[in-house]
Order: structure tokens, then C-alpha cells, then sequence
């Protein structure tokens, strides 16, 4: 009986003294990482300011590909928000909202794990010379618990992996971006629909443009490719349409005929 009062009293010294020791230590914790890549700021910036696209490099999605994810809000920018569910323990369900939108340079997001707010991660993006450097941050409160402020002495080791996968995963994506952006233009002149085509560098904030004018086969892929060519030379091309529809042809005979048309009405081929 006198050895169970020792081991009750030894018991609760040394529950007092883990109780009391959880409280001298930080209520707050922080993982860091970060890596540099070769881009722009404004090109990684839509890879943290948009989470469906952050998911695309998320070191979570590989551990859960199956997660049931939901999208709401405005697509980027603040107040963005995506909720995920998963049978995976360590992805587990939580909510993700962007609080903060810095353009080009900053993104913060509040976190909820399991309906435990207090929580935020942190994308800083620092332009050096032809990189950038990404910084992501992970922050929590673990207020007056002092139990769980022992977590926040293994917390770097427990993330401080995933946030260097990442970053690994998002250096990848974006150095690996094609150097061009190109998409489908569809104007009207009066009551004819046209089909343009516009290159340009992706990474590009001004450059001199070009008007490339298909021959007369019409708009197809020979005029594009050169549009692209042009794009990589770091132009801003956009290739027009001067027959209308995207009208296209092999043979002589109608590619006359179209050019003839345009031949035959210049005020709207100006236009065009």
C-alpha cells in the first residue's frame, strides 16, 4: 500500500512538473523553407495566390491523391478558400483561406486542422537578379495548452520535409512553364466573326509587337507557328484573321477566291 502512495505521489510530481515545464516553453512555433527559382515573381506568384493551382505542387496531394477537395470564393486572391477531406492521417481535413494578397510579392493564408483554428502559412517571394526567392512559412498558436506546446519542439522535423518537397515540386512546375503563352483571340467586325491567335514570352512586361498576316491558304497552323517564333524572339504577336471564320484552304482556286474577296473590299479588310 505504501508503494502505490510512492508511485501515486512520484506520478503526480511528475505530471506537475511536464504541466508545469509545457508552460515555460513558446506557446508559438514556426517552420521555415525556402529555395530559389528561375523566374519571375509575378509567374510563382499565380502558383500561391490561386489554391487549386497551389494543390498542383501541395506535397499533400501526393500523399492523398483520392482527397476530396471543395473550391470557394473568388478563384485567387483574398478570401480564395479550399477545404479538403482525407482518410490519410497526416493530411487528415482542415480549410485553407487566403487573408493576405500582396501582388508579386506576398501570400498568407489562415489554417484549420481537424476545426482547430490559430494556424497561418506564408509565401514570400524575393526577386534576385534573374530568380526569385521563395520563402514558405508555417506559424501556430498553441495558447494556453501546455501539452501541446511540446509539439512545437518536434514541429520542424514533423513538416520541415513536406515544405522542402514542395518547394521542390514548385521550382519543377515553373522552371519547366513553356517560355511562350499563347491563346485563341475571337473578335467581330460587324456581323463577321473572326479567329486571331496571340503569342507573347511569358515572362515578359513589355515588348514591341508584331501583326502577322496569314497568305492566302487563310489563318492556319503555318501562320500560328510563325506567331510562336516570333513570341520566342520576345515579341508580342498576334496573327489575324483576314478571311473571316477562320476560313481555311489547300486548294488555289478557292484561296484566289478568298483573297479576291478581301482584294475586292478594303475598307473591311482594314478593319479585319
Amino acid at each position: 500500500m505504501k508503494f502505490i502512495k510512492v508511485a501515486l505521489v512520484i506520478l503526480i510530481v511528475a505530471l506537475g512538473a511536464f504541466i508545469g515545464g509545457g508552460y515555460l516553453l513558446p506557446k508559438n512555433a514556426e517552420v521555415e523553407r525556402s529555395t530559389l527559382i528561375e523566374s519571375d515573381a509575378a509567374t510563382i506568384f499565380e502558383y500561391v495566390n490561386n489554391l487549386e493551382k497551389f494543390h498542383s505542387w501541395s506535397p499533400w496531394a501526393d500523399m492523398d491523391p483520392n482527397m476530396k477537395l471543395e473550391f470557394s470564393g473568388p478563384e485567387s486572391g483574398v478570401d480564395a478558400t479550399m477545404s479538403w477531406a482525407s482518410e490519410v492521417p497526416q493530411v487528415g481535413n482542415g480549410v485553407q483561406k487566403i487573408v493576405i494578397s500582396e501582388l508579386d510579392k506576398r501570400v498568407v493564408t489562415s489554417l484549420e486542422f481537424g476545426g482547430q483554428a490559430g494556424s497561418e502559412a506564408e509565401w514570400v517571394l524575393v526577386p534576385e537578379g534573374r530568380e526569385t526567392k521563395v520563402v514558405w512559412r508555417f506559424r501556430t498558436d498553441f495558447g494556453n495548452n501546455p501539452v501541446a506546446r511540446y509539439f512545437g519542439l518536434v514541429l520542424d522535423d514533423m513538416m520541415g520535409d513536406h515544405y522542402s518537397k514542395g518547394l521542390e515540386k514548385l521550382e519543377h512546375l515553373v522552371e519547366n512553364l513553356p517560355k511562350i503563352v499563347s491563346e485563341e483571340i475571337h473578335y467581330n467586325v460587324g456581323e463577321t466573326h473572326l479567329n486571331g491567335y496571340l503569342a507573347y514570352p511569358r515572362n515578359a512586361t513589355k515588348a514591341p509587337g508584331v501583326l502577322v498576316v496569314h497568305e492566302w491558304w487563310g489563318h492556319n497552323a503555318y501562320v500560328r507557328k510563325r506567331a510562336d517564333m516570333l513570341a520566342e524572339l520576345g515579341y508580342v504577336a498576334f496573327a489575324l484573321d483576314m478571311y473571316g471564320d477562320g476560313k481555311v484552304t489547300g486548294h488555289p482556286k478557292e484561296a484566289n477566291a478568298f483573297m479576291m474577296e478581301v482584294v475586292n473590299n478594303a475598307e473591311a479588310a482594314r478593319a479585319f
